[in-house]
Parts: structure tokens; sequence; C-alpha cells
């Protein structure tokens, strides 16, 4: 017997997970890393989305900061002007 569902609470019973939609694309990629990658047996599909899943986080991230540039160093002045509200506290 397959368990679909390890944790629910019921009201999932029966239900499938839902489809995540995929699209064709067409990539050009070094010969040689494409038969190594063949011939150790991984899914080109899935290491092209977990690279780009790793390459967008990063984008994003650095996206983030550039938007953020000025209120973080706003947030860092004011700490290094006033500390942090816990230094009467800290023992070493």
């Amino acid at each position: 017997m397959r368990i679909e569902f390890a944790h629910f609470d019921g009201a999932t019973m029966g239900t499938t997970a839902p489809r995540i939609l995929k699209k064709a694309v067409n990539v050009s990629i070094n010969i040689e890393i494409v038969t190594e990658a063949k011939a150790a047996g991984l899914n080109l599909s899935v290491v092209l989305e977990n690279a780009l899943r790793t390459e967008l986080k990063a984008h994003r991230e650095l996206q983030w900061r550039a938007e953020n540039k000025s209120a973080i160093a706003e947030s860092n002045a004011e700490l290094e002007r006033v500390g942090l509200w816990s230094d009467g506290y800290r023992v070493w």
C-alpha cells in the first residue's frame, strides 16, 4: 500500500497534489556535459530547474539588498549610535 499523505487532517483525503505547469524550451549545452550527465543518470530538466531556483534566489537577494540599501545603512548607523537594547544585559 502506498502512503500518499503522511500527515493529513481528513480534509485532503482523496485529493491529489496540484499539477505544476511546465513549458518545453530549447537550450544549448556543451555536448560533453550533456553526455556525462546522461551517463550519470541525471535528469537534465530537474538539474536545470534546481540551478535556476538557486540563481533566482541569489538574484532576488541581491535585488532586495540594492532596493533596501539606504534603509540598511540607516539601521546600521542607528545601531552604531545607540547600540543594542541588550547591551547592558550581556555578560560577555
